[in-house]
């Protein structure tokens, strides 16, 4: 009997309980290392939430910073720690061609050092692009915080030195008119810069701190267009001087009494309108001839009295500013047969045509095409080839990047989350647009899915508000849009002009190397044009039969 029992347990039992303990031993290794594993990565999170590394603190630190100062000082550091100072340092890209660049940058110096003024013109006439060899473009401008190349940044610095040199040189050397010609082709040749500044209710008040960072940084350029409550923020730019600015450009700055009339349930346009109507904006289109800054506003208009769609002192010199920009803010149904006023040859304001015979609509709205639309008319009258885009609409910011985000270096947590958000979001933009294209997408619709077509290169700027992907849900700062339905406070607009300005300062040295040598061109240009007439002297190898050009003001 007892054999039977062992040979029935030694059949039914022992091969089991071998399996069981093989499974045991095979599992148990793999139930310590999740353990770790989970253990380890648990710490990670809490150490990146409570004790984030430097390199975390810092970039925080970056994202809060106050003052321009204080975010360079940060973006330095962030760039040492980093190792892209070391990048900036060494001049070699594939992005750019370097090679043209530093012996372009040698020939300016040995020209400028032997004097060899024939030699300097000849270099600045023959090779003076805005984006030269690439030197401009963004993929050299996302990598580190400070800026770029210094080879470029010297290249840039050392050009605008030599435009200086020339502005400086007087005597048989070189005429005063052989000056003025030469700054006037190559100012031409090189092309303008004008800001659009692109919606959109209070997210409006972001393009003062554009303004602002822009300002105090020295590229702010002279032509400036405003689309809706961007156009109110353009009028009041340009009817304030270079003196006025500074104190203009906070929230003391601002009056608020049109805002304060109406409960937090008001409609933000009528806010708008009452403004325009009552607030310090200003009338007439005298702005240019006060702050040589030319204003430019964008409408669309239906009706049998045709109406430009960009308003200046060029296309239209006697419309009233509050008048334009009143109706730039116009939509289908809210004050849409509101008057454009003008100034009629005795001063009087009198209306554009007879009332009621234009309605106006939203910009989005008119479907133009490239040739049609108002930047491509701006770009026609004033010879702007580059352009600077702050872009406000509430339901188009999210969704638009910025072109400098700065988030390819190791360390960045974030940096995968924002390729995908990018990603996404040109996928998206690349659908819509064909859907638009093929007629297809509603007008309706059109306007809250698609930004206006920009001829030419750009920067553009928006507020820090886009969309995140935190475990594949899609989130945004509702704080921010819960101020589209408030009255404006001091609070507020320094919050907005604050934001402005930190979204401003990443696309700093993207701006200064692209703007550096235009605007040191048109001040040169300006200067020698008010200068006093003086007795000219043959130009060096120019014509006999070209015509001295008149001193006088600048039109652009």
């Amino acid at each position: 009997m007892s054999l039977f029992l062992d040979i029935d347990s030694t059949v039914y039992t022992h091969p089991l309980h071998i399996y069981q303990k093989k499974i045991l031993n095979f599992l148990s290794p793999l139930k310590t290392l999740a353990l770790e594993v989970g253990r380890h990565w648990l710490t990670k999170g809490r150490d990146f939430v409570i004790n984030p590394t430097p390199v975390k603190k810092l970039e925080t630190a970056l994202a809060n910073s106050k003052t321009f100062e204080e975010w360079a000082q940060i973006a330095y550091t962030l760039d040492q720690i980093l190792g892209k100072d070391l990048w900036r340092q060494n001049p070699t890209s594939s992005h750019y061609d370097y090679k043209l660049i530093a012996e372009k940058l040698r020939n300016l110096i040995d020209a400028r050092v032997d004097g060899d003024v024939q030699t300097l013109i000849y270099i600045l006439r023959s090779g003076l692009f805005r984006n030269l060899g690439n030197v401009s473009i963004k993929e050299l401008f996302n990598k580190s915080f400070c800026g770029t190349k210094v080879l470029i940044e010297e290249y840039v610095q050392e050009t605008c030195d030599a435009l200086t040199f020339i502005n400086n040189l007087h005597g048989p050397d070189l005429s005063a008119q052989a000056q003025l010609d030469f700054f006037h082709d190559t100012r031409q040749g090189f092309g303008l810069t004008a800001v659009v500044l692109h919606g959109g209710a209070m997210f409006g008040v972001f393009h003062l701190g554009v303004v602002k960072a822009l300002y105090s940084r020295g590229l702010l350029p002279r032509i400036v267009t405003g689309t809706a409550v961007g156009a109110v923020v353009a009028s009041l730019i340009c009817i304030h001087t270079d003196q006025e600015l500074p104190e203009f450009l906070t929230s003391g700055g601002i009056d608020l009494t049109a805002f304060q009339k109406r409960s937090r349930a008001g409609a933000f346009h009528r806010k708008v309108k009452r403004f325009l109507q009552e607030g310090k904006i200003g009338r007439g289109t005298d702005a240019y001839n006060r702050t040589r800054r030319v204003l430019n506003i964008t409408v669309s208009s239906t009706g049998k009295h045709q109406v430009p769609t960009l308003l200046n002192f060029l296309t239209a010199p006697n419309v009233l500013i509050r008048s334009a920009a009143s109706a730039s803010n116009a939509l289908s149904g809210l004050y849409e047969q509101s008057d454009l006023l003008c100034k009629d040859e005795l001063g009087n304001i009198v209306p554009w045509c007879p009332a009621g015979e234009i309605k106006w609509r939203n910009w989005t709205e008119a479907n133009l095409s490239e040739d049609e639309s108002p930047y491509t008319r701006i770009s026609e009258l004033f010879n702007v080839n580059h352009f600077i885009v702050s872009q406000a609409w509430p339901y188009l910011a999210p969704f638009i990047s910025p072109d400098i985000y700065q988030s390819d270096h190791p360390g960045k947590m974030a940096a995968a989350q924002n390729k995908i958000t990018r990603l996404l979001t040109m996928e998206v933009q690349h659908r819509v647009s064909q859907l638009d294209t093929l007629g297809l997408l509603p007008s309706a619709t059109r306007r809250f899915l698609l930004d206006d077509t920009i001829p030419g290169e750009k920067v553009t700027l928006v507020p820090n508000i886009t969309l995140k992907v935190v475990f594949f849900q899609i989130r945004a700062n509702a704080q921010d849009f819960q101020q589209l339905f408030e009255n404006p406070t001091r609070e507020s607009i320094d919050y907005w002009i604050l934001k402005g300005e930190q979204s401003t300062w990443p696309a700093i040295a993207l701006i200064r190397a692209r703007l550096a040598i235009e605007l040191t061109l048109d001040t040169l240009y300006t200067d020698l044009r008010a200068a006093p007439p003086i007795q000219e002297t043959p130009f060096y190898g120019s014509s006999p039969s070209r015509q001295p050009r008149k001193r006088g003001a600048s039109l652009s």
